[in-house]
């Protein structure tokens, strides 16, 4: 049989992680800018539904700018990183070199 080089319960904690984390760094960005663009659009005068769309389009425009750069960062540290040296040379059995 052979060996998985990341296990199932190493994905689940690589996206668990990455889930939650993207979550919160989402809803926090994108109300932030929600609010700040509402705000400078609200003072600018614009009609509040223009203002609600291009507040929550630039807050989800937002959100998946968090997303993906979640994403990166969980699959760098928790899944390459093993994958690598899972299968570094100083981890493989030598290949019928044995003197």
């Amino acid at each position: 049989m052979i060996n998985k080089l990341v296990k199932e319960s190493e994905y689940f904690i690589a996206w668990l992680l990455y889930w939650l984390c993207s979550a919160i760094g989402a809803v926090t960005l994108g109300t932030v800018i929600g609010d700040v663009v509402g705000a400078i659009l609200g003072a600018e005068g614009v009609d509040l539904h223009k203002s609600k769309l291009i507040s929550n389009g630039l807050a989800m425009l937002g959100g998946i700018t968090v997303s993906y750069v979640m994403f990166r960062i969980f699959v760098a540290m928790m899944i390459v990183k093993k994958v690598e040296a899972r299968t570094t040379p100083s981890n493989q059995p030598d290949a019928g070199n044995s003197q």
